[in-house]
């Protein structure tokens, strides 16, 4: 089996029978030469921020978004009990969130409209990160760079997971 360019419908053919990619330095090659096809940016981005890496079996794939999700929702559920025991330092977070996801490039189809569920996604992206890294937070212009990376993979994992590389151990692995 030889590499064909994600633009060539190669996404199907970069694995092997188990799920573990072939041509990991043709891959990144490719999209760094020609971009990522924007039907592919979700799947795609969670190699390239090495949420998965490219030896991984699709099985501790399956595994590991379970565990990711169930801790996600572990950390929206703690939001939830921080707000409702009225914890100052979350109120002030919140407060500080909701201003600013208000703000997150709203002229982007992405995040337009007063409805959008994309913004209620990151606003939960954000409040479960001040639950994830209380000591830290949430910083302002931290909205910037979710939302991009939202829009990006369409995925809150990615997100959730790289926020704090280097404050802790990452909570999904």
């Amino acid at each position: 089996m030889s590499f064909r360019s994600l633009h060539d419908g190669g996404w199907d053919t970069l694995f092997d029978a188990d799920g573990k990619m072939l041509f990991e330095y043709q891959f990144k090659k490719d999209v760094f030469e020609q971009g990522v096809p924007p039907k592919l940016r979700p799947d795609v981005w969670k190699y390239l921020v090495e949420l998965y890496p490219c030896t991984s079996p699709l099985l501790h794939r399956l595994e590991y978004i379970v565990a990711a999700a169930s801790r996600y929702d572990n950390l929206l559920d703690a939001a939830c009990a921080a707000e409702a025991a009225g914890d100052e330092t979350f109120r002030q977070n919140k407060k500080i969130i909701d201003k600013d996801v208000a703000r997150t490039d709203r002229e982007h189809p992405f995040f337009a409209g007063d409805e959008n569920p994309n913004l209620t996604a990151l606003q939960n992206l954000l409040l479960a990160h001040t639950m994830l890294d209380p000591e830290l937070g949430y910083v302002q212009g931290m909205n910037d760079i979710a939302g991009t990376l939202l829009y990006g993979s369409a995925s809150w994992l990615c997100v959730c997971d790289r926020l704090t590389p280097f404050s802790r151990p990452s909570l999904l692995m």
